[in-house]
């Protein structure tokens, strides 16, 4: 196994509401599978059961953490609108299959709020760390609990405002980042690896090659006013992908809190753009899957 990264944050939602029919896995848990799991995690937290650390990661309390906002003794609206976890984690994977393993370093709930912007136009969402949970490893390890089963959860992992940010947020290192993702695109045009369009949908390789290699042909007018077909190929590069859609399964142990994910798929996600290089918004690309799951 190799190390892809020692430390990356980003955010998992847990609740989308655009999923469909088919993909109600898609950045989404079941709502009573996330109720269970939030009021577990909870209850847990207020009996003083798990190491709860701030936003700044000083160690602190239920009394504490409730003192800290007066919105947050609604427990109820705070558990109602708890739609997304932010994970620090490691990643390690296999070069030959892609296979990743994460280590998951610390979890944190995000509160989602909704209210107007500065000039009361729109509604923005407003995302607040909660309070942070890490593994205790003096503890032996006890019982599982069941997650979920079944999550696709996008991570991004080319950050350009990383310069506000910790280095590793919703960032890998750039060396790594671009070994990893031109290894893989390689391995995949090879026909090393087969890709799928979704788990029982092989992905043909000539068809996934017409969007890596994108021929667009436009008109053009000449300076004698003549119209002129023009062909532009775009082919996709490692700057383009800026995530990486993980197919997994959560479960957590209830007593060292560690949390656990069984990655069995990983799908790149690319930033799209026409002939002339106008974004188009973001496509994922293919799904690698393992056997193991």
């Amino acid at each position: 196994m190799e190390t892809l990264t020692d430390c990356i944050e980003f955010d998992s939602k847990i609740e989308n509401p655009d999923t469909f029919e088919g993909q109600e896995w898609n950045n989404n848990m079941d709502a009573p599978e996330r109720a269970k799991f939030i009021d577990w995690l909870f209850t847990q937290v207020e009996a003083g059961k798990a190491m709860m650390y701030d936003a700044r990661f000083q160690k602190t309390d239920w009394a504490a953490w409730q003192k800290s906002d007066s919105s947050f003794t609604d427990l109820a609206w705070v558990k109602r609108n708890i739609k997304a976890i932010r994970f620090r984690e490691k990643w390690t994977y296999n070069p030959e299959t892609y296979k990743m393993e994460k280590t998951v370093l610390g979890f944190c709930p995000i509160l989602v709020k909704t209210a107007l912007d500065a000039d009361s136009i729109e509604y923005i969402a407003k995302s607040t760390p909660l309070f942070w949970i890490m593994p205790d490893t003096t503890r032996q390890a006890g019982d599982k609990f069941l997650i979920t089963k079944k999550i696709a959860s996008d991570a991004v992992i080319l950050n350009p405002e990383i310069k506000d940010t910790e280095w590793f947020y919703e960032n890998l290192e750039k060396e790594k980042r671009i070994q990893f993702i031109d290894k893989l695109m390689e391995d995949v045009l090879q026909a090393k690896l087969p890709i799928y369009k979704a788990e029982k949908e092989v992905y043909p390789l000539a068809d996934f090659k017409e969007v890596y290699h994108k021929k667009y042909t436009y008109t053009i007018i000449t300076e004698n006013d003549e119209s002129k077909d023009t062909t532009v190929v775009r082919q996709i590069e490692h700057k383009d992908i800026f995530g990486i859609r993980f197919m997994e399964a959560w479960q957590i142990d209830t007593q060292t809190f560690r949390f656990e994910k069984n990655v069995y798929g990983i799908n790149p996600l690319a930033n799209m753009y026409a002939a002339q290089g106008d974004f188009m918004g973001f496509s994922p690309l293919f799904w690698v899957f393992f056997k193991e799951k």
